[in-house]
């Protein structure tokens, strides 16, 4: 067996897997627990559109009736936001957002304690469990309509169902996404906020050490996808390092740890592929070949009947889209992934939300254009080129407009 045949049978466990969590989704995975009445609302909002954050804010008063909201924004913004009622207002976001909800905490007086990111909030029927740690499941809004604001939409909601419902009614851990975790203040105030990039994941990983990990909070969260190519690759590679940082804290006590560990590396399905082309010269199986195209298929078949099942509006366009951006960031996932692995500093940048759309340039999504050179060395791996040719290429004409 080639060096190709490894890496793509790798790339087909995890494609197995999303298509694993797609089938779970479509069981039920109803939420435990009673409603928390008690409720500490943080609010982390560092540079963020002034407008966006008090509409926000609104809707999550008038949806929780929590007992206090804490807005955290950078220490000089404090009295832009002097006008705010019924909200304590602290500094210290600027140091980073692990440490703004440390410092929340100190003036947490509730039982439990539910994070919003400044573009999200609670739907109607949303309910927090007063449990030791829940997870929300996401569904996506966007302020510029266009069709990358559209395609993600449809994605962000079918990667809640899958990753969060699924999963959970798979029995396996289940770590919440930072928009809409609950957390009871006891437990916060032992654990706290780990000093991480994706501090949500770290939080999970270490709650999941513990013993713990999260059920499901009754209703949805609103979340602002983003709307171009560049905004989501951004989003993207900060994720991923964020989740390597955290498969790092992974402690493999059981087969459970070892699933939770290809969750925190599930970004390896864009690229693995992309390496088994490169050291296609050296030997490809069409056997390999089959089981993994195999493997997207069922993926593919599986996550149509998820949508269906849950009532997710859902066309293949906007999945293609997601899938050729996926595709088309694989080189800059595999960096984003050794800067993890070798403690490199990451650079921080906050997704443009509230109407603004960020700009950006094309780069190593040029090298796919040469893909289809290694099929001359082996002609097996031609499906594998013409993969990230098709999706480069497509993503160089369509994020024109966003440069």
């Amino acid at each position: 067996m080639s060096v190709s045949d490894v890496l793509l049978l790798i790339a087909s466990l995890y494609h197995a897997l999303q298509a694993m969590y797609a089938f779970g989704s479509k069981k039920s995975a109803s939420s435990k627990g009673p409603k928390c009445e008690n409720l500490s609302v943080h609010v982390p909002a560092l540079r963020e559109d002034k407008q966006m954050v008090i509409e926000n804010i609104e809707k999550i008063k008038n949806v929780l009736n929590p007992k206090e909201v804490i807005l955290i924004v950078g220490s000089d913004e404090i009295s832009k936001y002097a006008d705010l009622k019924d909200v304590k207002v602290i500094g210290g976001a600027e140091n980073g957002k692990a440490r703004a909800l440390n410092e929340a905490l100190r003036y947490t007086t509730a039982d439990c304690v539910v994070v919003f990111d400044a573009d999200s909030h609670p739907l109607e029927g949303f309910e927090p469990r007063c449990l030791e740690y829940s997870a929300s499941l996401w569904n996506g809004y966007y302020s510029v309509p266009n069709k990358w604001s559209k395609s993600l939409k449809v994605v962000t909601d079918i990667a809640s169902l899958t990753l969060l419902k699924g999963r959970k009614a798979l029995g396996l851990k289940v770590l919440a996404p930072g928009s809409g975790v609950c957390v009871k203040s006891e437990i916060l105030e032992k654990v706290k906020w780990p000093e991480e990039i994706t501090e949500d994941l770290a939080l999970g990983v270490e709650l999941s050490k513990l013993g713990v990990t999260a059920d499901l909070n009754e209703g949805k969260v609103a979340v602002e996808v983003p709307s171009s190519y560049f905004d989501l690759k951004r989003q993207q590679n900060r994720w991923n390092y964020g989740a390597i940082r955290s498969l790092k804290r992974l402690r493999v006590k059981d087969w459970k740890d070892i699933e939770l560990a290809f969750y925190l590396t599930q970004y390896a399905q864009t690229w693995l592929p992309l390496l088994a082309l490169v050291a296609s010269p050296l030997g490809l199986s069409p056997l390999s070949l089959f089981v993994y195209y195999f493997s997207v298929l069922a993926q593919s078949l599986l996550v149509k009947e998820a949508c269906e099942a849950n009532g997710v509006d859902h066309d293949v366009r906007s999945l293609s889209r997601a899938s050729a951006a996926g595709l088309a960031m694989s080189i800059s996932l595999i960096m984003s992934s050794l800067r993890a692995l070798l403690n490199q500093p990451f650079k921080w940048e906050v997704t443009p939300k509230g109407g603004r759309v960020g700009k950006g340039r094309l780069r190593e999504e040029y090298l796919l254009l040469l893909t289809p050179l290694f099929s001359f060395l082996n002609p097996f791996s031609l499906p594998l080129a013409l993969q990230y040719f098709a999706s480069a290429l497509f993503i160089i004409k369509d994020s024109k407009e966003f440069s």
